[in-house]
Order: C-alpha cells, then sequence, then structure tokens
C-alpha cells in the first residue's frame, strides 16, 4: 500500500499544479488535539486517490512555504502580524503532516531546509515572495495577504476532489485559518492607507472575508 500510494502522488503531483492555477495567473502543535481530532474513528485508513494524496503532497508544502516566508518577514519587518501567524503555520503544517503519515505518503518536504521546496513552482514563488517582501513593510504585508488568497484558492480546489471526512476536516480548518490571516493582512495594509485588491479569489469571496469576525479555533 505504501509504494503505491506514494508513486501514484509522485506522478501525479506535476499534473496538480496545472489544476491549482499557479500556471494561469501567475504551520507547533500536537495535530491529535489542534486540528485532526478523531481522524482515526472518521476515516478506514485506505489507499488515496491519485488527486487525494497531490492534494495532500501539495498543501504539505503550500503551507511549509507560507511558514518559512512568515519566518523570514518576523525577522525582517518584527513580530506583528508575521510572527503570530507564524505559529499558526506551524500547527497547519504538523495537520497535514499527521495526514501523510496516516496514510503511508512519504513527505517530501520532511528534510528540507527553510526556503527549500521538492516543488519547482513552489520554490519558485517562494524565492518572488522573498525578494517582494525585503522591498517594505508594505510589500511585505502584501505577500501575506496573497499566500493566504492562494491557500483558500488551493484549499477550495483540493476539497471537491475527496469525501474522506479527514482530509475534508483538515481543509476546512487551514481554510479558516488562512481567512483569519487574510484578514490580519488586509487590516494592518489598510492601517497603513494601502487596499488591497484579490488576484486569486473573487471579489465577492475576497469582501465575504474581510467583512466577518475572526473564526475561533485552535491554531489559527
Amino acid at each position: 500500500m505504501k509504494t503505491l500510494a506514494v508513486t501514484i502522488a509522485t506522478s501525479f503531483l506535476a499534473l496538480s499544479l496545472v489544476a491549482s492555477g499557479y500556471g494561469q495567473s501567475f504551520n507547533r502543535l500536537d495535530p491529535a488535539e489542534s486540528g485532526l481530532g478523531v481522524q482515526a474513528e472518521i476515516q478506514t485508513q485506505t489507499a488515496l486517490t491519485r488527486e487525494e494524496a497531490a492534494g495532500l503532497l501539495f498543501i504539505r508544502e503550500e503551507e511549509k512555504l507560507a511558514q518559512n516566508v512568515y519566518s523570514f518577514l518576523a525577522k525582517k519587518w518584527g513580530p506583528r502580524p508575521f510572527g503570530n501567524i507564524l505559529q499558526a503555520e506551524a500547527a497547519h503544517t504538523a495537520w497535514v503532516s499527521a495526514l501523510l503519515k496516516k496514510y503511508e505518503i512519504t513527505d517530501p518536504s520532511a528534510s528540507l531546509p527553510p526556503g527549500k521546496f521538492a516543488d519547482p513552482t513552489l520554490q519558485k514563488l517562494y524565492n518572488e515572495f522573498e525578494k517582494k517582501g525585503s522591498i517594505s513593510r508594505i510589500e511585505a504585508l502584501k505577500v501575506g495577504a496573497t499566500i493566504e488568497e492562494m491557500d483558500l484558492f488551493d484549499l477550495s480546489r483540493w476539497a471537491k476532489t475527496t469525501n474522506r471526512a479527514d482530509l475534508q476536516q483538515v481543509y476546512e480548518n487551514l481554510a479558516r485559518g488562512s481567512r483569519n490571516h487574510l484578514r490580519a493582512f488586509v487590516r494592518n495594509l489598510s492601517n497603513a492607507g494601502f487596499t488591497y485588491k484579490p488576484k486569486h479569489i473573487s471579489q465577492e469571496e475576497f469582501n465575504k472575508v474581510i467583512s466577518s469576525q475572526n473564526e475561533r479555533g485552535r491554531g489559527f
């Protein structure tokens, strides 16, 4: 099961980049206590489909991207809001890593240092975000908002490829966190006199997120 799941997931990962939309437009907590809940009881372990495995692999590295970028920006521009959000991203990464372990899928990012990614598209994005985020605090906040937008776009897409309760639960937890983070970045930009325009989600969805209150939950 392990070999089959890993082989299928790896071969499908390249296709997942196109499905995610990147080619077109351009997480320290115990997982059992912070988002996965009772996944062992929710879902009997069986091999994932190609799409399900590819989704987990992609989201794993996308969460690592956010975590690594915010760590870099926090050191350069201070802890608010980057450092606060960084703590949540560590939890998000742990949730996805727990699912990879559960389904016996090799984590391509497990041995990679900060700023390094198995996926070349995410590597390119990280390099761009680090460069842009170094220009000014405003640009760094814009980078943060862009990352959370992309997360929302991808989480929505991958959630539609599975009916597994444990995957859907984690994807929704991640999306809830991304909505909170997007609110924080946009609020900071607004306080600095900058109006942020969404690039990866619709204006309607963006307005709905920004006009609503922060959502409660551990690891957000």
